[in-house]
């Protein structure tokens, strides 16, 4: 079972494998409009695959990142919920022999369940979901 110790380590792999992040309008009409690709349905611009609001490790529009960043390391793929690898805090926890986490450890660890709570809001299937992969896509 892992510790409440895990941790965002603020390494920016999250932002570093992008290819264009979904925006809505709302969103996108709170960044800077150099930073987004307006061709059909917004996006942030990837610059050889590295988000365009990346800046040493961080995130420039922290307090306006779309609600994908917010949900990160979940990732809703055919119907499920995931736990990416990408996540330096994921790989460390699968290294360590975990491949999968519950709803209550998830709880038990802040960064994740915030991002849990940002998931379920775009979509509430996840509610019902109990257990949670750590893998890559």
């Amino acid at each position: 079972m892992p510790s409440k110790r895990v941790v965002c380590k603020k390494c920016g792999n999250c932002c570093n494998t992008v290819k264009g992040i979904p925006l809505s309008q709302k969103e996108a009409s709170k960044l800077s409009r150099g930073k987004i690709v307006s061709s059909g349905k917004p996006q942030i611009r990837s610059i050889g695959g590295v988000c365009a609001l990346l800046n040493r490790r961080l995130c420039a529009e922290y307090a306006n990142r779309p609600s994908k960043c917010r949900q990160y390391p979940f990732a809703f793929i055919n119907g499920k919920a995931i736990l990416e690898i990408n996540c330096s805090s994921m790989r460390e926890l699968h290294v360590r022999g975990e491949t999968m986490l519950t709803r209550a450890e998830i709880e038990k660890i802040p960064f994740l369940k915030k991002a849990l709570l940002e998931l379920e809001k775009e979509n509430p299937l996840v509610r019902v979901q109990n257990k949670f992969v750590i893998t890559d896509r």
